[in-house]
C-alpha cells in the first residue's frame, strides 16, 4: 500500500507555475491554464475587472461628492427662507420664497419684472424641490444616472378612440353596406359610369357605354 511520501514522490512540477501536479493531470493543467488561449481569456477577465473597480471607485467617489453637495443646499435652503425681500408692487416685506404666491393671491397678477428676476437669482423653484427630486437632477447631469432610469415607465391604457380606417364617407357607406348586405345601386352619373354619348338625347346616343 503506498503511503503520503510515496504519493508526494509520485507527483510532477509543472514548468510554468511550479506547483506540484499528477503525472496524468499535467498536460490537462498546461491546456487550461497556460495555454495562449487560456492566458487570453484570463488576461481579459482581468482587465474587465480592473474596469469594473475602477468604474465603482469612480461612482462612489461621485456619490459622495453629490451627498455633500446636496447637504450644503438644504443648508442654504435653511438660509433662504429666512431671507426677506419687498414687494416692488404694495412696498410689503415678506419672505423672499412667499413672492409668487403673494402675486397671484394678494395682487392677482404674475410677478413684475424685477420681482421675477429676482426670483429667479435665488432659485426659488429650485430650492423648494424635494432632496430626492434635487439629487435625481444632479444625478442626471453629473452623469451618475442616466435619464432613462429617472423617467416612470408609461402605463397601458386601453384606446377608448375608435381610430378611423376610411378615407372618405362614401367608403365608409359603401363598407357598412356590404356588412348589412345592401347591394349599392348602380349609378347614372356621365362622370361615375364613363357614359359616352355621341348624338341624339341624352342616353339615347349611337354609343351609349355603360
Amino acid at each position: 500500500m503506498p503511503t503520503d511520501q510515496t504519493a508526494q514522490e509520485d507527483l510532477v512540477v509543472c514548468p510554468n507555475c511550479k506547483i506540484k501536479i499528477s503525472p496524468k493531470r499535467l498536460q490537462k493543467h498546461i491546456n487550461k491554464v497556460h495555454s495562449p488561449e487560456a492566458i487570453a481569456a484570463h488576461g481579459k477577465r482581468l482587465h474587465d475587472e480592473k474596469l469594473k473597480q475602477i468604474a465603482d471607485k469612480n461612482l462612489a467617489k461621485k456619490r459622495t461628492i453629490l451627498k455633500n453637495n446636496i447637504n450644503a443646499l438644504e443648508q442654504a435652503k435653511r438660509k433662504y427662507l429666512e431671507v426677506k425681500v419687498q414687494c416692488s408692487y404694495c412696498e410689503k416685506m415678506m419672505p423672499l420664497h412667499s413672492l409668487k404666491s403673494h402675486f397671484m393671491d394678494v395682487h392677482r397678477i404674475e410677478m413684475t419684472k424685477d420681482m421675477q428676476v429676482l426670483y429667479a437669482l435665488s432659485g426659488g423653484e429650485y430650492m423648494f424641490q424635494t432632496p430626492a427630486i434635487r439629487e435625481a437632477y444632479a444625478l442626471r447631469a453629473s452623469g451618475v444616472m442616466p435619464d432613462a432610469a429617472n423617467k416612470p415607465t408609461p402605463k397601458k391604457t386601453a384606446v377608448t378612440q375608435t381610430q378611423n380606417k376610411f378615407s372618405s364617407a362614401r367608403q365608409r357607406e359603401n363598407f357598412w353596406r356590404e356588412q348589412q348586405g345592401i347591394e349599392r345601386s348602380r349609378s347614372e352619373d356621365l362622370f361615375d359610369r364613363t357614359k359616352v354619348l355621341s348624338g341624339g338625347a341624352y342616353g339615347l346616343g349611337k354609343n351609349n357605354k355603360h
